[in-house]
């Protein structure tokens, strides 16, 4: 199943998003553009890769505009 990594400071709303997206990928969340940044990495050194990543643009410390 494809990946996918939903990075959203609102919990509630990354979480609705990998629900309606769980169909169709396997997802992770994350809070922030930092702890997206590790998963990302984490991920990267294990060779697994995300195919989709939908990130809010606008949060507190690393946003979405620094971690793309």
């Amino acid at each position: 199943m494809k990946k996918c990594l939903i990075v959203d400071d609102e919990i509630l709303c990354g979480e609705l998003l990998a629900h309606m997206l769980s169909n169709h990928f396997e997802c992770k969340t994350a809070t922030s553009g930092k702890e997206a940044w590790e998963i990302i990495e984490s991920s990267w050194h294990k060779g697994e890769f995300f195919e989709f990543i939908c990130c809010d643009l606008e949060m507190p410390g690393l946003s979405g505009h620094g971690l793309i």
